[in-house]
């Protein structure tokens, strides 16, 4: 004859238990382990990236910087010298049309010149030098007024630079930052997708100092009297670089 003995509410609900923890090891042991959890890494929450962008424009004006440059036997003859030929081309530009307004006087100076020969100085005479800077507008006439200053400088005429600016900068400038800034989200969305996250918000972002635009400058070489000068304004460049941080969900 089989007996059947019960057991207590007590031993029931320790087996329960017991079954029940056997499944959670179960599950956990048949759960797949993250890359993270296998190397005892933890998960990075952030990712940095970097983005460029750059925007260009034609130069609606230009600076061109010049010299006069004198020399003459007396300290009267250099100053009469050089104020007779920083009027003449003065006057000279402004016939072709520069506004007198957009012509600028710079600096002046009168210094001594000396030859020296065996180990001894002689006074020779006296140099007087004017600097001028005329702003051409449009661009594209820079070349044309260069000639013109520089027939009416003659030999005392030097040109020291031609710098092209753009007065709507600050909008050029704009489009620079926003390529810049969807560069650097791009690269962000890339890491995260490939580490198998998604991209939150973004944290931070610097803008790093690239300085104003540039353009390709025109060579004082082609500035030479006797010819034609070609008209070379090129483009303003806008270069903005960025650093973002974004959280990683």
């Amino acid at each position: 004859m089989t007996v059947l003995h019960s057991l207590p509410r007590s031993a029931h609900l320790r087996l329960a238990s017991a079954s029940l923890l056997a499944a959670g090891l179960l599950a956990v042991g048949s759960a797949p382990v993250s890359a993270a959890a296998a190397t005892g890494w933890p998960a990075p929450s952030t990712v940095t990236v970097t983005g460029q962008g750059e925007a260009s424009a034609v130069p609606e004006a230009a600076v061109l910087n010049v010299t006069v440059d004198v020399r003459e036997k007396a300290v009267k003859l250099a100053l009469s010298s050089q104020n007779r030929t920083s009027a003449a081309l003065v006057t000279a530009v402004h016939r072709r049309g520069v506004a007198l307004r957009d012509i600028r006087a710079g600096s002046q100076s009168l210094f001594p010149v000396y030859d020296y020969i065996g180990g001894t100085s002689k006074l020779t005479g006296y140099q007087a030098t004017q600097s001028l800077s005329i702003w051409v507008r449009p661009a594209s006439e820079t070349a044309e007024i260069a000639q013109v200053a520089m027939d009416a400088a003659g030999d005392a005429g030097r040109i020291d630079s031609v710098v092209f600016d753009q007065s709507g900068s600050s909008a050029v400038e704009m489009q620079a930052r926003v390529a810049a800034y969807r560069d650097a989200r791009d690269k962000a969305l890339s890491y995260a997708r490939l580490g198998g996250r998604r991209l939150c918000r973004l944290v931070s972002v610097k803008e790093s100092e690239n300085g104003g635009g540039h353009s390709r400058p025109l060579p004082i070489s082609a500035f030479k009297q006797g010819g034609a000068t070609p008209a070379v304004t090129g483009q303003i460049v806008y270069a903005v670089t960025v650093e973002g941080v974004y959280d990683l969900c």
